[in-house]
């Protein structure tokens, strides 16, 4: 029996070396500014969309692992998602233990916190498969699954690891984009347009130092349990500026 080709889709393929373009850059002015990146304007606009757009991507191509069972999502996903992170981690622990030298400590920071550091965006896409694919059989609505695990995942501490409470609205609004794509070609043209306003809107407010890396996403402070409003308030015009 023949397996069908599955067709390519050109935007797509554009966007991913797109985002890949802007990852390369961002750092690329990261290492070449010293710690004056944070009010560069080419690091600032990067920043207002790279990583939200790889993982608004990622969720467009979740739907198919629904079809897989629980035990064959976390196997593939762990072989092809946390098996490349913990051997980049390895591989720079070694080059520093060998040759005494760390350039980046930043980055190459042999802790705990600095495993979950390492590549850690592929550990959150292993985490937002697991958390839409569970939410989903769950809940049994697109609507209950996305808003329930954003909610719980935005307030709980737990929602930092690995900026999951940053990363997972963008994966939920890419398996949207892929459930409603006749209704998104449909109306294309309008939806770009009204992108592109918002954004242009929104634009002018923004900061370097409004990022999830300077301001990470602490909406309550479970020591007293109160609502941190200014927090909150930063939280959802990142979320709409990446939108």
């Amino acid at each position: 029996m023949i397996t069908p080709r599955k067709t390519r889709i050109p935007y797509l393929d554009f966007l991913k070396f797109f985002a890949i373009a802007s990852v390369l850059l961002g750092h690329s002015v990261e290492q070449t500014t010293g710690n004056d990146f944070w009010d560069n304007p080419i690091w600032s606009f990067i920043y207002t969309y790279h990583m939200p757009l790889f993982m608004l991507l990622c969720g467009y191509f979740f739907g198919s692992s629904l079809n897989l069972s629980f035990g064959e999502l976390v196997k593939k996903k762990f072989v092809q998602l946390v098996i490349p992170s913990l051997s980049a981690f390895a591989i720079m622990y070694a080059f520093v233990m060998l040759t005494g030298y760390n350039p980046c400590p930043e980055l190459m920071d042999f802790s705990w916190f600095g495993f979950f550091n390492a590549v850690w965006f592929l550990k959150c896409v292993f985490f937002c498969y697991l958390i839409g694919y569970i939410a989903l059989k769950s809940l049994r609505s697109f609507w209950a699954a996305a808003l329930v695990s954003i909610v719980l995942f935005t307030i709980l501490p737990i929602g930092n690891v690995d900026n999951i409470n940053f990363m997972l609205p963008m994966f939920w609004l890419g398996y949207f984009c892929q459930k409603e794509q006749e209704v998104i070609d449909r109306y294309r043209r309008r939806l770009l347009i009204a992108s592109l306003v918002a954004f242009a809107a929104l634009l002018p407010f923004w900061s370097g130092r409004l990022t999830v890396y300077m301001v990470p996403i602490q909406v309550v402070d479970w020591t007293n349990g109160t609502v941190d409003w200014t927090n909150l308030n930063i939280t959802v015009y990142r979320m709409r500026l990446s939108a």
